[in-house]
């Protein structure tokens, strides 16, 4: 798993967008992956506790390593779902609203790029100690 969690946070780390609906695209697909991988870690952490491997001395710690896993793999979802709320979406506006216009539409963007960048970067980090983990 620890392989599973290294291929996803470089592709996190190498994955490029235009803000908007590119953006919604690109990132989308490793936020899924990064639920699928949590799914996987706390399938395991359920099937170690609920097993005779709690039995064996030492096993408490294991449990709890996972248990972490289960947290950082949790907060890269997190990280990436906040990616996607600091994209700058280009619906339409509510009646009487004025729309923007390009310099508007610029401006935000440029504001969304650090924060979607910010958000990608700990994801990326939860990802390591996600792959850390299960090493």
């Amino acid at each position: 798993m620890a392989g599973d969690f290294e291929a996803l946070r470089a592709r996190v780390r190498d994955v490029s967008y235009t803000p908007g609906r590119d953006a919604l695209r690109r990132i989308s697909p490793l936020l899924l992956k990064a639920q699928d991988l949590t799914a996987t870690a706390l399938l395991g952490l359920t099937v170690l506790d609920n097993s005779a491997y709690t039995d064996i001395a030492g096993s408490r710690a294991g449990l709890e390593l996972l248990a972490s896993v289960v947290v950082a793999s949790s907060l890269a979802g997190n990280d990436l779902a906040n990616a996607l709320y600091a994209n700058p979406y280009e619906g339409a506006q509510f009646s009487g609203y004025p729309a923007d216009d390009e310099s508007v539409r610029t401006a935000r963007h440029t504001e969304a790029i650090p924060r979607m960048a910010e958000h990608l970067d700990d994801a990326a980090h939860q990802l390591d100690l996600s792959a850390t983990g299960c090493r």
